[in-house]
This record gives C-alpha cells, sequence and structure tokens, in this order.
C-alpha cells in the first residue's frame, strides 16, 4: 500500500517538474499598435538569449510583387536597444543578467513571421 503511494507521488511528481519549464517559458505575441505590422514577445530570463526569425511574402495578388521586409529589435528591460537588424534572421545575445527582454518582429505590410522563436538558453 505505501509502496503504490510512493511510486504515484513519484510520476506525479515527474511530471510536475517535466511540465513546469514549458507552462513558465511560455510567451504570448503581442501585435504592434497600428499603423505597423507584426508583433513582439516579452521574455525573462538571463545569459544567452537567442532569437531566430523568418519573414515571408504574402501578397494579394501576383502582379503587386513585393518583397518580404522587416525587423528585428531587442530591447533591455531598461528600454535600450540591444540589436536590431534589418531582415534579421539569427540573434544570439550572451550574458544577459535577468529580466524581461521585448523582441519585436515588426514587418512589412506584405511580409508575415513563418517562423519566430526567442527564448534563454
Amino acid at each position: 500500500m505505501l509502496r503504490k503511494k510512493a511510486i504515484s507521488i513519484m510520476v506525479l511528481s515527474a511530471l510536475l517538474m517535466a511540465l513546469l519549464p514549458v507552462l513558465s517559458a511560455s510567451a504570448a505575441r503581442i501585435p504592434l499598435p497600428p499603423p505597423a505590422y507584426g508583433f513582439y514577445e516579452l521574455v525573462t530570463g538571463s545569459g544567452t538569449l537567442v532569437v531566430s526569425a523568418v519573414g515571408t511574402a504574402s501578397y494579394p495578388f501576383p502582379e503587386a510583387y513585393v518583397p518580404a521586409s522587416w525587423s528585428l529589435y531587442i530591447q533591455a528591460p531598461n528600454g535600450d536597444i540591444l540589436y536590431h537588424q534589418n531582415n534579421g534572421s539569427y540573434a544570439v545575445l550572451h550574458n544577459l543578467p535577468q529580466g524581461t527582454y521585448k523582441v519585436t518582429f515588426q514587418a512589412g505590410i506584405y511580409t508575415y513571421a513563418s517562423h519566430f522563436t526567442a527564448a534563454f538558453q
């Protein structure tokens, strides 16, 4: 009886430990206010921040071809811009202190993020 109880407590503990990083690391994409296009995420942590982004053109009709264009920004908790690049697809920032960083994907009118991740490793 005691053995079954101990095993079930261990399994429940292992399950909670496995889910905790996923639940605490979730970030919501917050749309940029008009007239801007794109979104930002708030990422909390310290150490090495890795951001990966790919923009893809999505124009409404073929004769209006507009190439994909976007800007990638990373802001420190105090508002300083730590990184900015037009059509930036990969950024790694090392030795960041604990805080909440704002990672912005600002897109052109006919561009969307086909891939975007921002996380501390």
